[in-house]
């Protein structure tokens, strides 16, 4: 089952978007440093005048607040009704959280027609958390008809724009041929992207292609480096099938492996 509900957008992203005028910015960052040095009752009440008189970066904030219960007592439902205010005003954070909530039934009736409404107004944005949701939700069939297709495309539109969770499942789609032709070169291709920003499973499934020789010239000191790598993350399949790959190894190549692992050439 696709677990999306509660990868929800915390306050710290919010900071630096949007412009406003002289004393409400003043009153924004003053709101953000309380917050910063845990007075969350002092971060509320500077954001609070601020998002009734429509700030949506403080309306968004408010809701957080409500959500994890700091500075206030913790209110699903408060959270909900501060995140529909900015929500409704094109806040691409604020739809991502709403339609999460939607998804997982926090503080309002799990509805996934809701959830896929939020979604494609922040995607149509050109929000990259809400494409790869509605890969996701594309891809298991929650709320719409599954259809591999239309998940590849947004997982697409997530990847083009940094997002290293699609450019991963991309990976995985050329790798076995699901939404589109199956390629083991394009699959090394997106596995690599995520792999060099250090996303463990996408460098655990790159270096089973260079195990293989699957999509790249076998390569067993590139496969080590990339397991190593991953395996460092605690990725468990990491560690196991580095094991495995040590027992393949001469010492010299393990040598080699291991140095570029640590940065060395």
């Amino acid at each position: 089952m696709v677990n999306l509900a509660r990868r929800l957008i915390p306050i710290a992203v919010c900071l630096a978007l949007g412009v406003v005028p002289g004393a409400a910015r003043a009153d924004f960052e003053a709101g953000w440093r309380a917050y910063e040095q845990g007075d969350f009752g002092a971060a509320l009440a500077a954001w609070r005048p601020l998002a009734e008189a429509g700030d949506v970066r403080a309306q968004f904030n408010i809701g957080t607040l409500y959500d994890q219960g700091k500075g206030v007592e913790r209110d699903a439902k408060q959270a909900i009704a501060w995140w529909t205010r900015a929500a409704e005003k094109n806040f691409v954070m604020a739809q991502y959280n709403l339609a999460n909530s939607y998804i997982g039934g926090e503080g309002v009736a799990q509805d996934y027609g809701a959830a896929i409404k939020w979604l494609r107004r922040a995607s149509d944005a050109g929000f990259a958390r809400s494409q790869y949701a509605l890969g996701k939700l594309y891809s298991y069939g929650l709320g719409v008809p599954k259809d591999q297709t239309k998940a590849f495309e947004y997982f697409v539109k997530a990847a083009q724009r940094g997002s290293l969770r699609a450019q991963y499942n991309l990976g995985k789609m050329f790798r076995d041929g699901i939404g589109a032709e199956q390629s083991h070169e394009e699959a090394v291709k997106w596995y690599r992207m995520a792999a060099v920003k250090g996303y463990a499973k996408a460098q655990a499934s790159l270096a089973i292609r260079y195990a293989r020789g699957e999509g790249v010239e076998q390569d067993l000191v590139q496969a080590l480096v990339w397991l190593s790598r991953a395996a460092v993350q605690g990725l468990a399949r990491a560690v196991e099938y580095r094991g495995v790959l040590l027992a393949r190894m001469t010492p010299a190549q393990i040598a080699t492996a291991e140095k570029q692992a640590r940065g060395g050439k």
